[in-house]
């Protein structure tokens, strides 16, 4: 690669370096040093304004900050030092995830070289090696600017860091050659090591370094914005036309061209009408295009990257060009690649960008769902952002009953209910699991439940990718496109790390609601304990008013357990919870509290006799004996009823109930009692 230094180029830097300095020497030393720095090196504007990632300052300001630092700390290593803590100054939360779908340590350097040189006039940044285990980047300078030490320390620093970003140990980084010892570039030789570190801090290293990409990729796309906009691009096509048209003699030119995210070609025309520049533009793009027997000049518009279109100049008579004006011609068709090329870099910058936000706020919704369903309805919502397609269905298997199940539609929010369901083999599921790589539905051959997948969805075409997690189906994610998808399309390569994310999403939020659940009911007979009512403070704090609550105490249950073990103590219980739920209305609660006693929360009732009936039907449901271990027993309870007057919570209800439980005790076995009415 030829760098040539840009004379008239503004010498300028991103404010990114003097925040990281400023926030490296704020952490060490305290404000007050900071405060000492910006003297010496004779600042007047706020921290903030020089700490802003998003502005430019002058090279020479950025010096003089740096040099500043040096001598007030004595520490010739704070450059380096700082460059090292860029992750951890300029980062965001939530996003472990995201950054792990970089790949490797060098994908991010490769990356960082990318775009480093976007935010500074001084130097270009080439990744020119890259392995598992290390890079080789080049700078270039390219302005007049005397090379210095200080870039040199900085710029070693932030490459660096790059592999913590990954809990990877960093094993070292070479500078090979350096402009400031007269070599013609800065080689940096970055190496490190392929064990983990601990997780836990390759988590956090990686939730604290992940918004420094993020600012870079959003200052880059403002510096798209402001350098190569659609139309300075068409701009520079036209002059590009007219100055051929000045150059090589001809009463006829055409620049076709298009940038690989365009859908039309742009066109520039000099001696032709509109029509006639149209009729031209399809006949010169064509694979082969006819030269008009030498009348026409055609060259191709193509850099090393891509091929935009041809440049054409026409002799509608008889005269041909010569080879100098073919080869002058071509100059100028090469003028227009480097142009479109930008154009082409700057745009796919943006798109990246665009991508990364979009995959940031899904990573963010997904890390705040608190259930399977929850977490499948963000998914499908945001997936059309992320892959850019029209529409996003999550359906989610349980593995248990072998079902499919719609979770999550991007065209309607399903609020976490499931809807259509479909039975799924565990065969198939497995296979499922297996596969690393999105299906195109018009090639699934599968048996069960993704023969109706059509039906679930609610469409004929698109792609569907496995959500597995430790090899075990979670779910799946289908897309439609709306258009003819290529087995080498942007949506293909991209679905796999949104399936990821997914996975750890939904993979979470199982385990969540496994301790949810187990916090909330009883382990012995998987009935609700106390603690739902934590969990629904609403159901707590309500008036009871035409509620009631049943106490059950089970009779010499003691005695059961004394003369027949706690395992057969343990058998009853799960038959009783069992009868108690077999005969309850919808909207009521069975309870256990611990121990032999149970609570019926009762929904809405005319009066207490209606709750003192349904306490009779419950004493009716334990007559029967009960098999435990092969023994038969006979079991009653006696059950205390409360029923709310219009002031009650269901903690006064329970207390009034467990009285009246007592009393059902004093009079016998088999007994209901209701607690007398509060007096308001």
């Amino acid at each position: 690669m030829d760098h040539q230094p840009a004379e008239e180029a503004r010498h300028e830097l991103s404010n990114t370096m003097a925040g990281v300095l400023l926030a490296h020497l704020r952490q060490v030393a305290g404000p007050r040093l900071v405060d000492e720095v910006l003297n010496r090196a004779g600042e007047t504007r706020s921290l903030e304004e020089i700490s802003d990632s998003a502005n430019w300052s002058s090279f020479e300001s950025i010096r003089d900050l740096f040099e500043a630092a040096v001598e007030v700390t004595g520490d010739p290593t704070v450059p380096r030092k700082a460059g090292a803590d860029i992750f951890r100054h300029y980062s965001s939360d939530a996003v472990t995830s995201l950054m792990r779908s970089l790949g490797e340590p060098e994908a991010v350097l490769r990356l960082i070289a990318d775009f480093a040189g976007k935010q500074t006039t001084l130097s270009a940044f080439e990744c020119v090696d890259s392995g598992s285990t290390h890079a080789v980047i080049e700078v270039h300078r390219i302005s007049a600017v005397p090379a210095q030490r200080i870039w040199c320390d900085y710029t070693a620093g932030v490459f660096s860091a790059v592999p913590d970003i990954f809990g990877l140990p960093f094993a070292g980084i070479e500078e090979v050659q350096c402009q400031t010892r007269g070599d013609g570039v800065c080689r940096f030789e970055v190496t490190w090591r392929q064990e983990l570190a601990d997780p836990a801090s390759e988590a956090d290293a990686m939730a604290e370094r992940m918004a420094s990409l993020t600012s870079r990729f959003g200052a880059l796309e403002a510096m798209a914005t402001e350098l190569a906009s659609v139309d300075d691009v068409d701009t520079a096509l036209e002059t590009i036309t007219h100055r051929a048209a000045i150059a090589v003699r001809a009463p006829h030119y055409l620049l076709a061209v298009r940038l690989p995210r365009d859908e039309q070609v742009r066109v520039h025309r000099v001696g032709l009408t509109e029509a006639e520049a149209r009729t031209l533009a399809t006949e010169i793009l064509a694979e082969h295009p006819d030269d008009r027997d030498g009348t026409r000049l055609i060259v191709d518009v193509a850099s090393s990257v891509h091929r935009f279109g041809r440049l054409v100049a026409v002799n509608p008579g008889v005269s041909r060009f010569a080879p100098e004006e073919r080869r002058l011609l071509q100059a100028y068709a090469g003028h227009a690649a480097a142009a479109l090329q930008t154009a082409a870099a700057l745009a796919e910058s943006r798109a990246r960008v665009h991508a990364l936000q979009a995959l940031l706020d899904l990573s963010g919704a997904l890390a705040d769902a608190q259930s399977t369903g929850e977490a499948a309805d963000r998914l499908a919502i945001s997936v059309p952002k992320v892959l850019d397609c029209e529409e996003a269905v999550v359906l989610t298997w349980d593995p248990e009953g072998e079902m499919l199940s719609c979770r999550g539609h991007s065209a309607r929010s399903l609020d976490g209910t499931e809807t259509s369901l479909a039975h799924l083999p565990a065969t198939t599921a497995r296979r499922l699991a297996a596969t690393g790589h999105p299906v195109v539905l018009d090639e699934v051959r599968a048996p069960g439940g993704l023969r109706t997948l059509a039906g679930m969805v609610g469409f004929d075409g698109g792609v569907l990718m496995s959500i597995a997690a430790r090899g075990e189906l979670l779910g799946l994610l289908v897309v439609r496109t709306g258009e003819e998808l290529g087995r080498g399309g942007g949506l293909l390569a991209q679905l796999p790390g949104v399936a990821s994310l997914a996975a750890t999403a939904l993979d979470n939020v199982a385990l969540l609601e496994q301790v949810r659940h187990q916090a909330l009911h009883d382990p012995l007979t998987g009935l609700p304990n106390l603690r739902i009512l934590q969990e629904q403070p609403g159901l707590a704090r309500r008036s009871w008013c035409r509620h009631a609550v049943l106490f059950v105490d089970l009779d010499g249950f003691k005695q059961v357990n004394d003369e027949l073990g706690h395992a057969c103590g343990d058998e009853l219980l799960v038959q009783v919870a069992a009868r108690l739920q077999r005969d309850i209305r919808a909207g009521d609660t069975v309870v256990r509290i611990g121990g032999d006693e149970f609570a019926v929360l009762l929904g809405v009732v005319v009066d207490a006799a209606e709750a003192e009936a349904i306490a009779g039907r419950l004493l009716g449901q334990l007559e029967p004996p009960f098999d435990v271990g092969g023994r038969t027993l006979t079991v009653s309870a006696s059950i205390g009823v409360a029923v709310g007057d219009g002031g009650d919570t269901v903690e006064q209800l329970l207390a009034r109930s467990d009285a009246a439980m007592y009393e059902a005790k004093r009079a016998g076995r088999a007994t209901v009692r209701t607690a007398a009415a509060t007096v308001g």
